[in-house]
């Protein structure tokens, strides 16, 4: 099976005469050079001006040709710019269009007279049964039928509307009969008497004051002191606030300046404010007595700590009995020469990974990248120090640690480097929170 032909741009075909020269880039190079022949040898331009302009009609041409800005020939880049320039950049929008044929002739015609009555034709009668109409002496007859005169239209129907009843007057009122409402306060109103309300208690200034109600601790269990101290202080704040609305509310009462309504309405409040407190203080005594029964609990400590799991390493030297088995074929000779291999954590081969190797002050010396078989090797030997190696991994599956190498004249053997795994950060960062904070 003969291969297909490399497919082309039929459409934007030019003709080439020598290698990639096409016609037009010939045509150019050469109308530069004819022109600077031209400009040398013309009489009429002065000597100085002759090799300048030579010289620039050369380069116009040969740029013109071969020099393209951003992927765009120079002639092309030439045509915008003078279009740009002569271009207008502010266009006005004049009307010329003319106005319809049925606005022109209503301008011409006189004004109609307002009010006339147009009267239309009158219709022919319908022709009944006894009036049939005769047929013409040129017309044939055929047929004819009787026509019925169509029946009369029925009369309108007249609905009786009952009269329309003025609205009475609305009495709007007044500022004065605002300002006397007012100083009268609001009538008394018979309300169906509400249950008791353990939840919140209502205050005078309008708004509701909700208090957390905790329920006792039986004193069979064993409650917990900093919860216990918690509830103490809630139902202490409750109390103290229900004691100030109890003042606030006898002191208003023994002023005497409200009303009647206000006075009951205050008493009524002032009866489940009192209420509520003493239920405060009992439960505040509950929980007292029950403090004094259930002493603090003794909090037990393990005298010995559990010791964490042993790390295991992420960085092994191979040893030259173990290359073929851990996958490296040959062992360099060269001294200061640093070769590995990068598996997973399951021992699965990790290519495409960026291996870096820097000295003590950071700056990178090496820049390797693992083949499909997992290994990397310089091809130059570093001179003698320490060095630390960062491997980074691309797509960001996996993590390793720094490696710090001291490097001494000698043949280094290979490195076997394992990755650290999601699962294996995670199961570090369990290990530290678990055994982090105790002391050994």
């Amino acid at each position: 099976m003969e291969q297909h032909p490399v497919p082309q741009n039929v459409t934007g075909f030019q003709f080439k005469l020598i290698g990639d020269i096409t016609l037009k880039q010939f045509a150019y190079l050469a109308g530069g050079i004819i022109v600077a022949y031209i400009t040398f040898k013309l009489s009429l331009i002065p000597v100085l001006l002759r090799y300048p302009t030579a010289i620039f009609s050369v380069l116009l041409g040969f740029g013109l040709a071969f020099v393209p800005i951003e992927e765009r020939p120079l002639d092309r880049w030439l045509i915008a710019f003078f279009k740009s320039i002569y271009s207008p950049t502010q266009y006005v929008w004049k009307k010329h269009n003319s106005p319809p044929e049925l606005l022109v002739q209503l301008a011409e015609n006189p004004a109609m007279e307002v009010g006339k009555k147009i009267t239309p034709t009158p219709a022919s009668p319908i022709p009944t049964s006894n009036q049939v109409p005769q047929p013409s002496a040129s017309v044939i007859p055929i047929s004819t039928l009787p026509i019925n005169q169509p029946p009369p239209p029925p009369p309108p129907l007249i609905i009786n509307q009952p009269a329309v009843k003025p609205l009475p007057p609305v009495n709007m009122p007044t500022a004065s009969t605002i300002l006397n409402k007012w100083a009268q306060g609001a009538p008394v109103v018979k309300s169906k008497p509400l249950p008791p309300q353990t939840g919140f208690s209502p205050s005078i200034t309008g708004k509701r004051v909700v208090y957390e109600e905790k329920a006792p601790v039986p004193p069979t269990s064993k409650p917990d002191p900093k919860q216990v101290e918690k509830i103490k202080s809630q139902y202490e704040k409750n109390a103290q606030k229900l004691t100030d609305q109890i003042n606030s509310l006898q002191g208003e009462l023994q002023k005497g300046t409200i009303a009647k309504e206000r006075f009951l309405e205050l008493q009524q409040v002032l009866m489940e404010l009192v209420s509520e407190k003493e239920r405060l203080s009992k439960e505040l005594a509950l929980v007292k007595r029950q403090l004094n029964v259930n002493p603090q609990a003794v909090i037990e400590r393990p005298t010995e700590y559990v010791q964490p799991p042993p790390t295991k390493s992420s960085v092994k030297i191979v040893p030259p009995q173990s290359l073929i088995h851990v996958g490296i074929p040959k062992l360099t000779s060269q001294p200061n020469v640093i070769t590995g291999i990068i598996k997973d954590s399951q021992g699965n081969l990790l290519p495409n990974l960026i291996v870096m190797v820097k000295d003590k002050e950071g700056i990178p010396m090496r820049a390797l990248k693992t083949n499909k078989l997992g290994q990397f090797a310089a091809s130059t030997p570093l001179t003698t120090g320490v060095y630390i190696i960062e491997i980074e991994d691309p797509k960001k599956n996996f993590q390793f640690n720094q490696i710090e190498i001291n490097l001494a004249n000698e043949v280094l053997s290979p490195l076997e480097i394992s990755a650290i795994s999601q699962r294996d950060v995670l199961r570090q960062k369990l290990t530290q929170e678990i055994f982090g904070g105790n002391k050994l």
